[in-house]
Protein backbone atom coordinates (compact mmCIF):
# COMPACT_ATOMS: atom_id res chain seq x y z
CA UNK A 1 0.00 0.00 0.00
CA UNK A 2 3.04 2.27 -0.11
CA UNK A 3 2.00 3.85 -3.43
CA UNK A 4 -1.52 4.46 -2.11
CA UNK A 5 -0.25 6.12 1.07
CA UNK A 6 2.23 8.26 -0.84
CA UNK A 7 -0.32 9.47 -3.39
CA UNK A 8 -2.77 10.31 -0.60
CA UNK A 9 -0.20 12.12 1.54
CA UNK A 10 0.77 14.23 -1.47
CA UNK A 11 -2.87 14.97 -2.21
CA UNK A 12 -3.34 16.18 1.37
CA UNK A 13 -0.28 18.41 1.26
CA UNK A 14 -1.35 20.00 -2.00
CA UNK A 15 -5.00 20.29 -0.99
CA UNK A 16 -4.09 22.48 1.98
CA UNK A 17 -1.22 24.50 0.54
CA UNK A 18 -2.28 27.33 -1.80
CA UNK A 19 1.34 28.12 -2.69
CA UNK A 20 1.85 24.94 -4.72
CA UNK A 21 2.05 25.68 -8.43
CA UNK A 22 -1.05 25.00 -10.49
CA UNK A 23 0.79 22.52 -12.72
CA UNK A 24 2.19 20.57 -9.78
CA UNK A 25 -1.19 20.46 -8.04
CA UNK A 26 -2.82 19.18 -11.24
CA UNK A 27 -0.20 16.44 -11.59
CA UNK A 28 -0.57 15.34 -7.97
CA UNK A 29 -4.36 15.32 -8.24
CA UNK A 30 -4.25 13.28 -11.44
CA UNK A 31 -1.93 10.73 -9.84
CA UNK A 32 -4.14 10.53 -6.75
CA UNK A 33 -7.27 9.94 -8.80
CA UNK A 34 -5.54 7.21 -10.80
CA UNK A 35 -4.33 5.39 -7.69
CA UNK A 36 -7.70 5.69 -5.95
CA UNK A 37 -9.52 4.31 -9.00
CA UNK A 38 -7.34 1.22 -8.73
CA UNK A 39 -8.02 0.93 -4.98
CA UNK A 40 -11.63 2.06 -4.73
CA UNK A 41 -12.51 0.25 -1.50
CA UNK A 42 -9.55 1.86 0.24
CA UNK A 43 -10.55 5.27 -1.13
CA UNK A 44 -14.10 4.80 0.15
CA UNK A 45 -12.81 3.97 3.62
CA UNK A 46 -10.27 6.81 3.73
CA UNK A 47 -12.66 9.52 2.56
CA UNK A 48 -15.33 8.22 4.95
CA UNK A 49 -12.96 8.29 7.92
CA UNK A 50 -11.45 11.70 7.27
CA UNK A 51 -14.68 13.47 6.33
CA UNK A 52 -16.60 12.01 9.27
CA UNK A 53 -13.87 13.01 11.72
CA UNK A 54 -13.97 16.59 10.44
CA UNK A 55 -17.76 16.78 10.56
CA UNK A 56 -18.01 15.27 14.04
CA UNK A 57 -15.41 17.72 15.33
CA UNK A 58 -17.72 20.64 14.49
CA UNK A 59 -19.69 22.13 17.42
CA UNK A 60 -22.78 20.13 18.30
CA UNK A 61 -24.93 23.20 17.60
CA UNK A 62 -23.56 23.76 14.10
CA UNK A 63 -26.43 23.26 11.60
CA UNK A 64 -24.16 21.17 9.39
CA UNK A 65 -24.23 18.53 12.11
CA UNK A 66 -27.99 18.24 11.55
CA UNK A 67 -28.09 17.83 7.77
CA UNK A 68 -30.68 15.49 6.36
CA UNK A 69 -29.36 13.07 3.75
CA UNK A 70 -30.60 10.42 1.36
CA UNK A 71 -29.13 7.84 -0.98
CA UNK A 72 -31.89 6.14 -2.95
CA UNK A 73 -31.99 3.94 -6.02
CA UNK A 74 -31.32 0.39 -7.10
CA UNK A 75 -33.33 -1.05 -4.25
CA UNK A 76 -31.44 1.05 -1.69
CA UNK A 77 -32.98 3.83 0.37
CA UNK A 78 -30.66 5.17 3.05
CA UNK A 79 -32.19 8.04 5.01
CA UNK A 80 -30.80 10.42 7.60
CA UNK A 81 -33.68 12.69 8.73
CA UNK A 82 -32.79 16.35 8.83
CA UNK A 83 -34.24 19.39 10.60
CA UNK A 84 -37.97 19.07 11.21
CA UNK A 85 -37.87 15.63 9.60
CA UNK A 86 -37.08 17.04 6.15
CA UNK A 87 -35.84 14.33 3.79
CA UNK A 88 -34.62 14.98 0.23
CA UNK A 89 -36.77 13.52 -2.54
CA UNK A 90 -33.74 11.90 -4.14
CA UNK A 91 -30.02 11.63 -3.59
CA UNK A 92 -28.76 14.71 -1.77
CA UNK A 93 -28.84 16.63 1.49
CA UNK A 94 -31.03 19.24 3.11
CA UNK A 95 -30.92 21.72 5.95
CA UNK A 96 -33.72 23.71 7.59
CA UNK A 97 -33.89 25.94 4.49
CA UNK A 98 -34.28 23.15 1.97
CA UNK A 99 -31.79 21.65 -0.46
CA UNK A 100 -28.21 21.91 0.79
CA UNK A 101 -25.13 22.46 -1.34
CA UNK A 102 -24.73 26.09 -2.41
CA UNK A 103 -22.22 28.69 -1.22
CA UNK A 104 -25.04 30.27 0.81
CA UNK A 105 -24.49 27.49 3.34
CA UNK A 106 -21.62 29.56 4.76
CA UNK A 107 -23.68 32.70 5.27
CA UNK A 108 -24.52 31.88 8.88
CA UNK A 109 -20.85 32.21 9.84
CA UNK A 110 -19.34 34.39 7.12
CA UNK A 111 -19.97 37.37 4.90
CA UNK A 112 -18.48 37.58 1.44
CA UNK A 113 -16.12 40.53 1.08
CA UNK A 114 -16.53 40.61 -2.68
CA UNK A 115 -19.44 39.95 -5.06
CA UNK A 116 -16.94 37.85 -7.00
CA UNK A 117 -16.87 34.78 -4.77
CA UNK A 118 -13.95 33.29 -6.68
CA UNK A 119 -11.80 36.11 -5.32
CA UNK A 120 -13.03 35.63 -1.74
CA UNK A 121 -10.65 33.44 0.29
CA UNK A 122 -13.48 32.03 2.40
CA UNK A 123 -16.08 31.38 -0.30
CA UNK A 124 -13.78 30.34 -3.16
CA UNK A 125 -13.62 26.65 -2.09
CA UNK A 126 -17.42 26.34 -2.20
CA UNK A 127 -18.28 28.42 -5.27
CA UNK A 128 -19.15 25.29 -7.21
CA UNK A 129 -22.36 23.79 -5.86
CA UNK A 130 -22.10 20.37 -4.28
CA UNK A 131 -23.25 17.55 -6.51
CA UNK A 132 -26.09 15.55 -4.90
CA UNK A 133 -23.79 12.59 -4.21
CA UNK A 134 -21.27 14.77 -2.37
CA UNK A 135 -24.01 16.50 -0.38
CA UNK A 136 -25.51 13.15 0.68
CA UNK A 137 -22.09 11.80 1.64
CA UNK A 138 -21.40 14.89 3.74
CA UNK A 139 -24.71 14.46 5.58
CA UNK A 140 -24.09 10.80 6.44
CA UNK A 141 -20.55 11.64 7.53
CA UNK A 142 -21.93 13.50 10.53
CA UNK A 143 -22.86 10.13 12.06
CA UNK A 144 -19.39 8.61 11.82
CA UNK A 145 -17.25 6.60 9.43
CA UNK A 146 -19.56 3.57 9.31
CA UNK A 147 -22.67 5.40 8.00
CA UNK A 148 -20.41 7.43 5.71
CA UNK A 149 -18.80 4.27 4.33
CA UNK A 150 -22.19 2.63 3.79
CA UNK A 151 -23.48 5.70 1.94
CA UNK A 152 -20.30 6.06 -0.13
CA UNK A 153 -20.36 2.40 -1.13
CA UNK A 154 -23.97 2.69 -2.22
CA UNK A 155 -23.24 5.84 -4.20
CA UNK A 156 -20.50 4.09 -6.17
CA UNK A 157 -22.29 0.77 -6.67
CA UNK A 158 -25.81 2.03 -7.31
CA UNK A 159 -25.21 5.40 -8.94
CA UNK A 160 -21.77 4.92 -10.46
CA UNK A 161 -20.47 7.98 -8.61
CA UNK A 162 -16.70 8.46 -8.55
CA UNK A 163 -15.40 8.46 -4.99
CA UNK A 164 -12.55 10.82 -5.88
CA UNK A 165 -15.15 13.28 -7.14
CA UNK A 166 -17.80 13.30 -4.40
CA UNK A 167 -15.22 12.49 -1.72
CA UNK A 168 -12.96 15.38 -2.68
CA UNK A 169 -15.86 17.83 -2.83
CA UNK A 170 -17.27 16.77 0.54
CA UNK A 171 -13.83 16.87 2.14
CA UNK A 172 -13.16 20.40 0.87
CA UNK A 173 -16.50 21.61 2.20
CA UNK A 174 -15.87 20.01 5.60
CA UNK A 175 -12.42 21.65 5.75
CA UNK A 176 -13.88 25.01 4.81
CA UNK A 177 -16.56 24.78 7.50
CA UNK A 178 -13.96 24.01 10.16
CA UNK A 179 -11.80 26.89 8.92
CA UNK A 180 -14.59 29.35 9.72
CA UNK A 181 -13.94 28.56 13.39
CA UNK A 182 -10.22 27.78 13.49
CA UNK A 183 -8.78 29.55 10.45
CA UNK A 184 -7.27 28.13 7.30
CA UNK A 185 -3.93 27.41 8.96
CA UNK A 186 -5.50 24.72 11.17
CA UNK A 187 -3.44 21.52 10.87
CA UNK A 188 -6.09 19.03 11.95
CA UNK A 189 -7.42 18.31 8.42
CA UNK A 190 -3.93 17.25 7.34
CA UNK A 191 -3.20 15.29 10.50
CA UNK A 192 -6.48 13.38 10.47
CA UNK A 193 -5.90 12.56 6.81
CA UNK A 194 -2.52 11.06 7.66
CA UNK A 195 -3.91 9.15 10.64
CA UNK A 196 -6.54 7.53 8.46
CA UNK A 197 -3.92 6.05 6.11
CA UNK A 198 -3.24 3.33 8.69
CA UNK A 199 -6.84 3.05 9.82
CA UNK A 200 -8.13 2.50 6.30
CA UNK A 201 -5.71 -0.41 5.95
CA UNK A 202 -6.75 -1.89 9.29
CA UNK A 203 -10.50 -1.54 8.86
CA UNK A 204 -10.53 -2.90 5.33
CA UNK A 205 -8.69 -5.95 6.62
CA UNK A 206 -11.38 -6.45 9.26
CA UNK A 207 -14.52 -4.33 9.23
CA UNK A 208 -15.72 -5.89 12.46
CA UNK A 209 -12.83 -4.72 14.63
CA UNK A 210 -13.83 -2.27 17.34
CA UNK A 211 -10.49 -1.61 19.00
CA UNK A 212 -10.05 1.56 16.94
CA UNK A 213 -13.33 3.11 18.11
CA UNK A 214 -11.95 4.67 21.28
CA UNK A 215 -8.89 5.96 19.44
CA UNK A 216 -11.07 7.65 16.83
CA UNK A 217 -13.42 9.08 19.45
CA UNK A 218 -10.56 10.45 21.56
CA UNK A 219 -8.95 12.06 18.53
CA UNK A 220 -12.19 13.78 17.52
CA UNK A 221 -12.76 14.94 21.09
CA UNK A 222 -9.28 16.45 21.26
CA UNK A 223 -9.77 18.31 17.98
CA UNK A 224 -13.41 19.27 18.53
CA UNK A 225 -14.48 22.88 18.38
CA UNK A 226 -16.27 23.65 21.68
CA UNK A 227 -20.02 23.13 21.70
CA UNK A 228 -21.85 26.42 21.67
CA UNK A 229 -19.30 28.03 19.34
CA UNK A 230 -21.81 28.32 16.52
CA UNK A 231 -24.33 30.13 18.74
CA UNK A 232 -21.61 32.39 20.08
CA UNK A 233 -20.70 33.45 16.55
CA UNK A 234 -24.31 34.50 15.94
CA UNK A 235 -23.96 37.35 18.44
CA UNK A 236 -23.53 40.84 16.95
CA UNK A 237 -19.92 41.96 16.87
CA UNK A 238 -19.30 44.73 19.39
CA UNK A 239 -17.07 47.29 17.74
CA UNK A 240 -17.54 49.86 20.49
CA UNK A 241 -14.44 48.68 22.33
CA UNK A 242 -11.43 50.88 21.68
CA UNK A 243 -8.14 49.49 23.07
CA UNK A 244 -6.70 53.01 23.07
CA UNK A 245 -9.06 54.10 25.84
Amino acid sequence: MKAVHQATARYLAHLHNPLVSASRKAAVTSSFESVMSAHQDWALMWFSGVTSSLMQALPADDPWRALGGRVVGGGVDLVRPGPHGYIPDGVGAADANGAFGSADALNDLATAESPDLLSDIVYAPVVDALEPAAAAFLAFSTDGWKPAFTAATSLTQTHGAEVTSFGDDALRWACTRRALYNGFDDRYPVLVGLWWLRRADQLLADLSRVDLDSEITDEITDAAIPDGSWQMMQQPFDDSFDPRR
